[in-house]
């Protein structure tokens, strides 16, 4: 699949530049966080499901959203979405009302795509459907091309193949808030990291870096480290100062370095980052990676998980944070659906109670945490294979491209990064299934129109 331009460009007035999109309930919590947008230049307006669903027709409630913000970018000039609002309900939630949409359970409706890779899973949650409005002749792009009522299906048994376009023609992100709380969490994170530049954070200029050997080697490196290394280059051309604290598995013997094991990383975030790379493996409730001289998957250095984040006291030094590993972004998962999976074959978290996911849970915490994170929805795939010609494929090839639109295409803004990432991935390969599934299963939690580091005064 190769991507490209619709042949008509809907004409725009520019009249706003992002849409936050929330139930009516979270309205006036959301007030100060629109009102400062506006008075940094980013014209903002809110509008609530509620009215979206009275006003606009579709197939299922997500669609009626989609055709919402069709509206919003045809005839406002949009850049931005936030969706904000998740499950209605942490301790449980039946997530899904069809194979390709929930809607009673949320705040604000999710669509599922129907994508099944080799041992995969199929069916992952995807905020990037709101974000990809036409087809390259111009049209809608609804994402079901046959009419059958099954979203973006690519080799399901008994489901014939869509034809959809994944470019986004807008920037799109979701605050999965379950609570009036949580609102408040994410719009007092926001303001406060935005209030200053990064003159006024000197822990700005830290890049995190997290990995091992995810899979095998490349360029004498575990292929984690060398992808951490490279990530951390690329931030670094827009930051010159930049420096890069690893937590690398190759230093478990010599003692030069830390070690990627809960304490050196929790140790790391609190004394404050710009940014932070996880590479390597994962599921909704943990990233880990192998030592450099281990087996997968037995070998395992420790990582990082939910229990750990109480230890996470980093205030206002709060990164971006990328995930690289599967499931960290599930964002459906409630405690006792989650308590009552207990192979793990429907929620990944293997009988463990918890509210939020991994990326989720780093942005929603109070007091520290994140201020943004991406992460899979689904599987994290990359290449797997010793002495590959390059590591950077599939799920990391996007992470990766995330960081060099920071530093190569001088991109400032969250949700932009996340979704011009895309669209050089898809510039530069042949869409596949794996690629397909990897493009629309990676997550974007944060206020999608974010200015790395904030406004200078």
């Amino acid at each position: 699949m190769k991507y490209n331009a619709p042949k008509t460009q809907p004409k725009t007035l520019n009249t706003y530049d992002m849409v936050v999109i929330a139930p009516a309930k979270f309205q006036s919590n959301l007030r100060p966080l629109i009102a400062e947008k506006n008075a940094k230049g980013v014209k903002t307006i809110f509008k609530s499901v509620e009215d979206i669903l009275k006003e606009y027709n579709g197939y299922d409630q997500p669609e009626q959203v989609k055709y919402f913000i069709k509206y919003a970018y045809d005839t406002w000039g949009i850049k931005y979405v936030m969706l904000v609002g998740g499950l209605k309900s942490h301790l449980y939630a039946k997530d899904k009302d069809t194979i390709s949409a929930g809607w009673k359970a949320w705040w604000v409706p999710v669509r599922y795509v129907s994508i099944r890779i080799p041992a995969g899973d199929v069916g992952c949650l995807c905020d990037l459907y709101y974000g990809c409005l036409y087809n390259a002749t111009g049209a809608f792009d609804s994402w079901d091309s046959n009419h059958d009522g099954v979203y973006a299906a690519w080799n399901v048994s008994g489901v014939a193949d869509d034809v959809f376009d994944m470019n986004p023609e807008v920037y799109v992100s979701r605050l999965p808030c379950t609570t009036v709380n949580e609102v408040k969490v994410v719009v007092n994170k926001t303001l406060t990291y935005e209030s200053t530049g990064p003159a006024a954070k000197p822990w700005y200029n830290t890049f995190i870096g997290c990995g091992g050997k995810t899979y095998a080697y490349y360029a004498g490196k575990p292929d984690g480290e060398y992808q951490c290394d490279l990530t951390y280059n690329y931030t670094k051309n827009a930051i010159p100062d930049l420096k890069l604290l690893r937590c690398y598995s190759s230093y478990r013997y010599n003692h030069l370095g830390l070690t990627p094991t809960h304490t050196n990383i929790t140790n790391s975030i609190n004394n404050g980052a710009g940014f932070v790379d996880f590479e390597g493996h994962g599921n909704p409730l943990a990233w880990d990676t192998i030592w450099f001289d281990g087996v997968y998957p037995k070998d395992w250095t420790g990582g990082l998980t939910v229990k750990y984040f109480p230890d996470i006291l980093n205030g206002d030094k709060l990164p971006v944070v990328v995930v690289g590993g599967c499931h960290n972004g599930l964002y459906n998962i409630s405690i006792i659906p989650n308590f009552l999976d207990k192979k793990g074959t429907k929620y990944f978290c293997y009988g463990y109670p918890y509210p939020v996911c991994f990326c989720w849970g780093l942005v929603v915490k109070p007091r520290g945490g994140a201020i943004a994170s991406a992460g899979d929805t689904g599987f994290g795939l990359g290449s797997e294979d010793e002495g590959v010609d390059n590591p950077i494929s599939l799920s990391a090839a996007l992470e990766t491209n995330f960081f060099w639109q920071i530093g190569n295409n001088n991109v400032t803004n969250l949700a932009k990064a996340h979704s011009q990432a895309i669209t050089k991935y898809i510039n530069e390969h042949h869409i596949g299934l794996l690629d397909a599934d990897c493009i629309t299963n990676w997550a974007l939690f944060g206020d999608p129109s974010l200015q790395f580091g904030g406004y200078y005064s």
